[in-house]
Parts: C-alpha cells; sequence; structure tokens
C-alpha cells in the first residue's frame, strides 16, 4: 500500500483516481451467472382410452368322452386405462422409462351351437377382461421446435390378464338362462410400439399427447358349464389394444 502511494503520485494518479479505476474495471467485467440444470430422473402418468377392438380364440367343448373345438370371436369394448412410472433421460434425445398400469374392459363373444341341447339351443359369453402391466420402454426424441418434440418408442414387458364376472346365456325352447363361470387369471409376455407429441409447459413438466399399440400374448381365458351339460373351456390368441394417450412428465431437480 505504501509502495502504490509513493508509485501513484509520480505516474500523476491520485488515490481516488485509482479506486475510481479498480470500480469501473469491476463494472466492466462480465458478469457470472451460475445456471440451473435438472436431474435426468422424471416421474410420469398417463391416461389411456383404449378403442375397442377383436378378440379370436378356440372354444375345447367336452361331453363325456366327446370332445369338439368351436371358433372364439370376441369383442372388446371401448375402455380406459392408467399407467405411473419413472424414467430417465440419458441425452438430448433418448429417455426410458419404467410403467406400472391398469385397465379394465368388457367382452362379448358370438353365439354357439351347445351340444345336448337341441338344435335351437345356442350361447355365449360376456366378461370383464382386467390388465396389469408391467412395461419397460425407450423412447427417441427427434428434436424440440417451438417447444414440441415428436418421438417414437418400444417396450417389452408382463401384462396380468384376469377374466372376470364371466357368465354363460344359454338360450333355447324353454328361454335364456344365465349361468356363472371361472375366469382364468395368468401372466403374460407383450411388447408395446408408442410414437406421439410431447410439448413442454415449463423447464421441468411436459405434456404428452401419443398412440400406444400394447400386444399381449394369448392365454387360458375362461371355463363355463353349459345348459347341455358340457364341460366349456376357452382360450384366446392374445389381446390387442390401440390407446390414445395423455400424460404429464416432471422432470426433477
Amino acid at each position: 500500500m505504501i509502495l502504490r502511494l509513493l508509485i501513484l503520485p509520480l505516474l500523476g494518479l491520485s488515490p481516488s483516481l485509482a479506486h475510481a479505476a479498480d470500480a469501473d474495471l469491476l463494472a466492466s467485467a462480465p458478469e457470472v451467472q451460475l445456471s440451473e440444470t435438472r436431474s435426468g430422473f422424471y416421474l410420469r402418468g398417463d391416461v389411456f382410452y383404449d378403442v375397442g377392438g377383436d378378440l379370436d380364440g378356440t372354444r375345447a367343448l367336452a361331453q363325456g368322452q366327446a370332445l369338439a373345438t368351436a371358433p372364439l370371436r370376441g369383442e372388446f369394448d371401448d375402455g380406459a386405462s392408467l399407467a405411473l412410472g419413472l424414467g430417465y433421460r440419458f441425452t438430448d434425445m433418448l429417455r426410458a422409462d419404467l410403467t406400472v398400469g391398469y385397465g379394465e374392459r368388457d367382452v362379448s363373444a358370438n353365439a354357439f351351437a351347445v351340444p345336448g341341447c337341441g338344435s335351437l339351443c345356442l350361447a355365449r359369453e360376456a366378461a370383464t377382461a382386467r390388465t396389469y402391466d408391467i412395461l419397460a420402454s425407450t423412447y427417441l426424441d427427434l428434436g424440440t421446435v417451438a417447444g414440441f418434440t415428436p418421438y417414437v418408442g418400444a417396450g417389452l414387458g408382463a401384462v396380468r390378464v384376469d377374466y372376470d364376472d364371466v357368465t354363460l346365456l344359454g338360450c333355447g325352447l324353454g328361454g335364456c338362462e344365465a349361468t356363472g363361470g371361472e375366469g382364468s387369471e395368468d401372466w403374460r409376455f407383450a411388447y408395446a410400439l408408442d410414437a406421439g407429441l410431447a410439448y413442454d409447459l415449463s423447464d421441468a413438466l411436459t405434456l404428452d399427447l401419443g398412440y400406444r399399440y400394447l400386444d399381449t400374448a394369448g392365454g387360458r381365458s375362461w371355463t363355463l358349464g353349459t345348459p347341455g351339460g358340457a364341460a366349456l373351456a376357452v382360450t384366446d390368441e392374445g389381446l390387442d389394444r390401440h390407446s390414445i394417450r395423455l400424460g404429464l412428465r416432471y422432470r426433477f431437480h
């Protein structure tokens, strides 16, 4: 400090002018800002509108020692499903998540001739199909323009299919009679294909609108007793689900 006071007069500068120069230097220095970065982890919640579709399968009819088969041609009603999950964004283009979901749809089947009940005796089945799915999915974001990001994705997992409220409506000369049956429950392999468009509501919240195709492997459906005394066992060839997806993703700090 003493040396500085001795040198400044030689340079023609006063201490006050030196302090002013220091202040000007500090004021002109670029401001350093620490940008807030977010974690790669995110939570997601989705609702699906599941479009009705076909259900194909096989009926096995046993009466005494005789065994016959008949085709099943069923239909799924429109329904809804929900999913929650945890994901991670690896890069600006690549992310993945693990989701669990639940859905419910009504099923109705075509009529068939009941063995041992006369030529005018027909029956058809009705049931409720409840599904519980676990899916691991990977998505490729195709670039963001004005906050909008198109994406495609694919997933693998398992779906538990529970058939419940199974009834057989049998009609003959004496009228119609409804009998109850037993639905099957089993886990099945499934894969999903996704496509959609995401929009950034904020730096943390993203709105997701998309389409999902979920294909589930076939399996046992239900067993019933017919008015003619035959045992009926039904298997399906798998469940196809076409869904419109609306969801939110929240990215952690």
